[in-house]
């Protein structure tokens, strides 16, 4: 039934990746690395930053740059995209489904010595923490089907749900099943926008 759903999802985000040519620019990215135990070196897994393309839609809304321009602007930390986004490209009961799920590791340093809890990387104070391979994965998963979710409800996605390489990257690593051994990725916090997708203005007007 899992790979069914993949499957679904993967088809539809093919509509993503059409509409996502009028994706907004925004300034960091986030990056997911493993850390394998058994090599101390850092292999990339995903992006390093992300190539949006440039848009003049003004229904965009961003987070700005850092925790507390986010909260200013309202918004709110998703751990699982490890992102500050807009209350309205939130997707909370998928969030908390998917925290819910699976009791994911996290630390503060790249050694893995200092482990900390869900409820400190909740606040969204941290720029880069540390989890597991299976979080990558579960990052992935989320981020294909709250796409899928928020073109049903309407339309409003964040602009990384746009993001052409980023779509592709969890498309791949997915339909690969990629786990490299026993590793740990750090995930370095992003600021995204969020607003509707030119296609769709056009589509209503």
């Amino acid at each position: 039934m899992t790979f069914i759903l993949l499957f679904v999802v993967i088809i539809l985000l093919s509509v993503v990746l059409t509409i996502g040519r009028g994706a907004t620019a925004h300034a960091g990215g986030l990056c997911l690395e493993t850390y394998n135990s058994q090599q101390p070196e850092l292999a990339e897994l995903g992006e390093s930053h992300h190539s949006h393309e440039s848009h003049n839609n003004m229904l965009w809304k961003d987070c700005g740059s850092s925790g507390e321009e986010a909260q200013a602007k309202g918004c709110v930390f998703d751990v699982i995209l490890v992102a500050w986004l807009q209350p309205e490209c939130f997707d909370s009961e998928l969030h908390e489904a998917y925290l819910s799920d699976h009791d994911y590791p996290f630390w503060l340093d790249r050694s893995l010595q200092t482990p900390t809890d869900l409820a400190e990387v909740r606040l969204g104070k941290h720029t880069t923490v540390y989890s597991s391979s299976e979080f990558h994965l579960a990052h992935c998963a989320y981020f294909l089907e709250q796409s899928v979710r928020g073109f049903r409800r309407g339309g409003m996605v964040d602009n990384v749900t746009l993001d052409n390489e980023h779509t592709e990257h969890c498309a791949r690593s997915l339909r690969d099943q990629w786990l490299p051994g026993i590793g740990f990725s750090p995930l370095h916090m992003d600021y995204h926008s969020c607003g509707m997708p030119r296609g769709f203005v056009e589509s209503e007007a």
